[in-house]
């Protein structure tokens, strides 16, 4: 095998560009060549973000919104329509806040406002 025989093996056999040669070009030779695949990419990375974001949002929820839901449990709590803390921490969740840590001091506090409430 000769040197020329060698140099052309190994020169690639299309005309797009390498990734690695230009990864900018090539980013925009897939719009050209591939639309569909490209708008699917796209829409797969947007959809993942948006998921992302919306549940550490959910997760991480502001500070106003963690004492709207500790002031909806007390609102609860005084109703007398639950038994336990378990049920009122049940009760949020299906009202839509987040999940409720009810622990410490604050499950206490919230026994006594469910217990002077169911009499």
């Amino acid at each position: 095998m000769t040197t020329s025989t060698r140099a052309r093996q190994a020169e690639p056999t299309s005309n797009v560009p390498s990734v690695l040669d230009n990864p900018a070009e090539a980013a925009r030779n897939v719009f050209a060549m591939q639309p569909i695949v490209a708008v699917a990419a796209a829409g797969a990375v947007g959809l993942a973000l948006g998921a992302l974001i919306f549940s550490n949002r959910r997760a991480r929820g502001p500070i106003e919104s963690r004492l709207e839901a500790l002031q909806r449990a007390a609102e609860i709590a005084r109703s007398g329509t639950v038994n336990t803390v378990r049920h009122l921490q049940d009760r949020l969740r299906r009202e839509g806040y987040g999940p409720a840590e009810i622990q410490g001091e604050a499950k206490r506090q919230f026994n006594r406002l469910i217990a002077a409430a169911r009499g």
